[in-house]
């Protein structure tokens, strides 16, 4: 989801204009935003996001969790501790250097032996 998106949706949901939410509609906000966050994972995300008691959420903080969390589910951020995301890196990494014409040359030969 675009960034203006995220900034329309809460901008709907916070009435007072003060550039924060009340953490009771941050789930509502997470359900706008195409956000899974199980209901027993919030505290922690609060905690991320550096709320305490009933502080309300604030908007630039949520926006950068919400830019790591869509980077970490769309697989661009990675798991250091995952060796398959590593590896899955190192592969992408190393096709994008081949020259199209050598990647084109592989195409040609497997086509022209299945003919």
């Amino acid at each position: 989801m675009e960034e203006r998106v995220f900034r329309k949706e809460f901008k709907k949901l916070d009435k007072k204009k003060s550039g924060t939410l009340p953490q009771e509609l941050l789930a509502d906000f997470f359900v706008k935003v195409a956000v899974f966050v199980p209901e027993e994972e919030m505290p922690a995300v609060l905690n991320q996001l550096g709320v305490v008691g009933d502080q309300e959420v604030d908007f630039f903080p949520l926006l950068e969790w919400y830019k790591d969390y869509n980077a970490k589910n769309a697989g661009y951020a990675g798991d250091d501790d995952d060796p398959e995301d590593a590896a899955m890196a190192a592969k992408l990494e190393a096709s994008s250097r081949l020259p199209p014409s050598k990647s084109m040359s592989v195409v040609s030969a497997k086509s022209e032996k299945e003919d």
